[in-house]
């Protein structure tokens, strides 16, 4: 979480460190963490119940204890809320407690038991932010599977409902409860449904087509087109247009704004390539404005014919994620080109050169090739060496006495306005 730089004395933090400190993370649930032993740990393929079981490992819920007389309530919330199998053990562990209490929150599910309800709450609230520190520590990791898993749980846990459930649930009391029943009752997927008319809404469940209609659409979602292309050998650069896919609406979005994540994806190595945020205003989402962005992301040689994809997911609501494969399988990647050589054009020829090259690439160098050329072949003719600078000026002079007045006998003169040689030399 820190280095310590022991010949200087100084203390600087890690990405580690930084995610725990801005979550509030005790360092024993960090080495929870970056434990490798045992059969629940963080890895780049965990699952649901993996991460669950993790983040009731944490060292913030050492002080839920299990009873006794709880017992029997807390196999029924198992019956009734529990949708992930338990990794933390049996009931009677804290571990096995706080799993079955965080997914009875996460299923809504009546707890009478007060101290339990209570309980019940304070894992809620910890959870959340447990969550959101694992995922911001696997995406650094790079781990595209696990940084789904974990930012996908943390919604849930915010959001009170789990991912197989419609995301028309989190719109409130804009549809009737009745409804939103049949949504779930229906085989047709989220996006299915997006395609359809009010008609056929209507017709589907015999309910206001044209209100179902709108309530699809107040889920945020976002558009995405993209193009790849090859620049080098090694770099491609993605070009991604997103637009808003949804309606505002105040009463249920805020008038602030919403956040997504954008992530650039190797399917084949399960690996995040580039990732950032999108905050989406709410005067943006209503013009539909269109947002570019441009990555640019080195590649190696065995990632040509791999999948890529950029995916769209929303940073607080449970909703499918927008996806759009890309591959490189039809392009010829550039050949890495030769560097131009000035050598020959320099010291063998008398043409004239316009060399563009970066500071400290050897420029000097190149005017001393043309110096040695007039100094083989025409050693009664002067050369002009110009420079924006005095400062420049006074350092080509202490150098080129050493090397051309002390070594080739040849005069090196000075011409500014500090100073201006006599008619001998």
């Amino acid at each position: 979480m820190i280095v310590f730089d022991s010949i200087n004395g100084y203390l600087s933090s890690t990405d580690l460190g930084r995610i725990a400190s801005h979550f509030y993370i005790t360092y024993e649930t960090i080495e929870t963490v970056n434990a490798n032993e045992g059969q629940v740990q963080l890895t780049a393929s965990s699952t649901t119940e993996i991460v669950l079981a993790m983040i009731c490992k944490a060292s913030e819920f050492t002080q839920i204890k299990a009873r006794d007389t709880e017992m029997m309530d807390l196999k029924e919330l198992t019956s009734m809320g529990s949708v992930i199998k338990n990794k933390n053990g049996t009931l009677a562990t804290t571990d096995g407690k706080v799993n079955c209490l965080l997914q009875s929150y996460i299923s809504q599910t009546a707890v009478a038991n007060f101290a339990l309800s209570s309980e019940m709450l304070y894992i809620a609230q910890n959870a959340s932010r447990i969550a959101r520190a694992y995922f911001e520590i696997v995406l650094r990791k790079g781990w595209a599977h696990t940084t789904h898993t974990c930012l996908l749980l943390s919604k849930c846990i915010e959001r009170k409902m789990w991912d197989y459930q419609t995301p028309v649930r989190q719109l409130g009391d804009y549809l009737r409860i009745s409804t939103v029943n049949k949504i779930e009752g229906n085989p047709l997927k989220f996006f299915q449904l997006r395609d359809l008319e009010p008609k056929e809404l209507q017709n589907l469940f015999a309910d206001n087509g044209d209100k179902l209609y709108n309530a699809l659409r107040l889920v945020p979602l976002m558009n995405v087109e993209a193009t790849i292309k090859p620049v080098t050998g090694s770099i491609v650069q993605i070009e991604a247009n997103i637009s808003p896919g949804f309606i505002w609406n105040d009463h249920i979005h805020g008038t602030g704004s919403t956040r997504f994540w954008i992530f650039v994806e190797d399917l084949d190595e399960d690996t995040i390539l580039h990732y950032e945020p999108l905050t989406l205003p709410k005067r943006k989402a209503i013009k539909q404005d269109i947002q570019k962005f441009t990555f640019t992301i080195p590649i190696r040689d065995k990632q040509m014919k791999h999948q890529f994809q950029i995916r769209i997911s929303s940073d607080s609501w449970v909703v499918d994620d927008t996806i759009v494969p890309i591959s490189l399988h039809n392009y010829a990647m550039p050949q890495d080109i030769r560097p131009h050589t000035v050598f020959y054009c320099l010291y063998q020829t008398d043409q004239s050169s316009l060399i563009g090259a970066p500071t400290s690439s050897g420029k000097t160098l190149c005017a001393e090739l043309a110096i040695f050329r007039v100094l083989n072949k025409r050693a009664n003719k002067k050369c002009v060496y110009i420079a924006p600078l005095k400062a420049l000026v006074r350092e080509r002079m202490l150098d080129w006495k050493e090397k051309f007045t002390n070594k080739l006998g040849v005069k090196v003169v000075e011409v500014s306005g500090d100073h201006t040689p006599d008619s001998n030399e």
